[in-house]
C-alpha cells in the first residue's frame, strides 16, 4: 500500500471523477420516462422489493421474472442497504457503472503495462487511455454529423452512406457547433442499416458504453461492463500465472508407461486439485456475468478458453498434445463451475430465445463496420503492426 498509494489514489479520483460527473448530468435529466426507461426501472424495483428469488414479475402478477436480472438485483441491493429511495437508486446506477468500468478498464491497462516492463508514467497513461476509450469514446457517426449540418458532402454522398435520418435537407447548426436536431445523437447506434425500395430492413442497434450512459437506460449489457472488466482481469491473472498448472502430455505418458493409466489419471486429478482453488473466481465472476447479461456468457467462456489454451502454450511450448491436455480441462473446469455455482438461476430460467442460425438475408457494409470500429481499430493498430515486426519465427 505505502509502494502504490499513488496509484491507488489516482484511480480514486478516476471513479470519483466519472462517478461525479454523470451524476451531475443524471440531475439534469433525471426523468425515467422514455425509450426503455420504464422497463429498466420495473426490474428495479421489483428487484427491491422482493423477499426471495427470483423477483416476482411486474407486468403479470404472481409470475417470477424470465430475465437475467442480476445486475437489477445488485443494484437494488446496494440501494436498500443505504436507504435510497428507486428513482434516486436508478439514476445513481447510471453513473456508478460508467466510474466502476474506467476505473476497472484503468487498473487492467495499467497492470499489463508494468507487467511488460513499461513505465509508470507510460502505464499510468495508458491505464487513462483505456478508461477513455471504453466508456468516453464514441465511432465516427458524430463526426459525419458535424459534417453534414456544416453542409459538406453532396446528395450522393450522403445516400450512398445510408444512415436513416441522416440526409435529405441538410439542417442549420445551432449554437454555432452541434447538430439544431436535439436526438441527433441517437443515430450514432443505429449506423447499420440495409434498405430496399427506401425502407430499411436491417434496424440493427450497436450501442456503445458512453450512447447507453447518455441515454440512461439502465441495461444489462451496460450493467455488465465493469463485471466484463474484471473477468478480463482475472484472464490476465491466469494467463501470467506459472503455479499449480497441469502435467504435460510427454508427463502423463512417462507415467502412464512406468505406473499404469491409473497412476497417469491420478497424476492429471492431483496437479488439476491444486489448481482449483484459482479457478473459483473465474468460475464465480463468469457465471455472474451470465446473470448479469445472458450473452456475455458464451463470449467470455470463449475468451477464457483462448487465455487457457495460451498459458497451456507459454506452459507447455508448442505441443498440441499439451496445449489440449491443459487448455480444455481448464475451461472445462470453469464453465462447468460458472453453471454449478448459479445454478438455482440457471435450472429454473426460460427465455423465449429458441435457436441460433447465421444471418444470410442482410450483412454489414464496410463503409458501416468502419463507422463503428475505425477509433478502436486506429487505436489498436500501432500495437498490431509493432508486435508483427517484433514477431521472430
Amino acid at each position: 500500500m505505502r509502494s502504490q498509494w499513488k496509484v491507488l489514489a489516482l484511480s480514486e479520483v478516476l471513479f470519483l471523477a466519472v462517478f461525479a460527473g454523470w451524476t451531475v448530468y443524471r440531475s439534469f435529466d433525471p426523468a425515467i420516462s422514455h425509450t426503455e426507461q420504464p422497463m429498466d426501472m420495473a426490474m428495479l424495483s421489483a428487484s427491491m422489493r422482493t423477499e426471495f428469488a427470483p423477483p416476482l414479475d411486474p407486468w403479470l402478477s404472481g409470475e417470477s421474472v424470465s430475465y437475467y436480472y442480476f445486475g437489477y438485483w445488485m443494484m437494488g441491493s446496494l440501494a436498500n442497504l443505504t436507504a435510497v429511495a428507486t428513482p434516486v437508486a436508478y439514476n445513481l446506477a447510471l453513473a456508478l457503472i460508467p466510474a466502476m468500468a474506467a476505473a476497472g478498464s484503468a487498473g487492467l491497462v495499467y497492470n499489463l503495462v508494468r507487467a511488460d516492463g513499461g513505465r509508470v508514467r507510460i502505464a499510468l497513461a495508458s491505464g487513462l487511455l483505456a478508461a477513455v476509450l471504453l466508456v468516453a469514446a464514441a465511432n465516427l457517426e458524430g463526426l459525419l454529423e458535424l459534417a453534414h449540418a456544416a453542409g459538406l458532402g453532396s446528395d450522393g454522398l450522403w445516400r450512398w452512406l445510408a444512415i436513416d435520418g441522416l440526409g435529405g435537407q441538410l439542417p442549420q447548426l445551432s449554437e454555432g457547433w452541434r447538430p439544431a436536431e436535439h436526438w441527433w445523437w441517437w443515430r450514432a447506434s443505429r449506423v447499420i442499416n440495409t434498405f430496399e425500395g427506401g425502407i430499411g430492413i436491417d434496424f440493427t442497434i450497436q450501442e456503445f458504453p458512453f450512447f447507453s450512459a447518455l441515454l440512461g437506460d439502465l441495461h444489462p449489457h451496460f450493467m455488465s461492463l465493469p463485471f466484463v472488466v474484471m473477468f478480463l482481469g482475472l484472464c490476465a491473472a491466469h494467463l501470467a500465472d506459472r503455479t499449480h498448472v497441469t502435467p504435460t502430455g510427454d508427463r502423463l505418458a512417462q507415467v502412464r508407461r512406468s505406473h499404469g493409466i491409473i497412476a497417469a489419471a491420478g497424476t492429471w486429478a492431483n496437479a488439476f486439485a491444486l489448481a482449483l482453488p484459482s479457478l473459483l473466481l473465474p468460475a464465480l465472476v463468469l457465471g455472474g456475468l451470465g446473470f448479469v447479461n445472458a450473452w456475455d456468457l458464451p463470449v467470455f467462456s470463449a475468451i477464457f478458453l483462448v487465455t487457457a489454451a495460451l498459458r497451456a502454450r507459454l506452459t507447455h511450448g508448442p505441443s498440441p498434445q499439451g496445449v489440449v491436455l491443459s487448455a480444455l480441462p481448464t475451461a472445462a473446469v470453469v464453465i462447468g463451475l460458472a453453471f454449478a455455482l448459479y445454478s438455482p438461476y440457471f435450472a429454473s430460467f426460460t427465455s423465449q430465445f429458441a435457436g441460433i442460425r447465421p444471418v444470410a438475408e442482410v450483412g454489414t457494409r464496410p463503409v458501416h463496420f468502419l463507422i463503428v470500429w475505425a477509433p478502436l481499430l486506429v487505436a489498436a493498430l500501432p500495437m498490431v503492426v509493432w508486435a508483427f515486426l517484433a514477431t521472430r519465427i
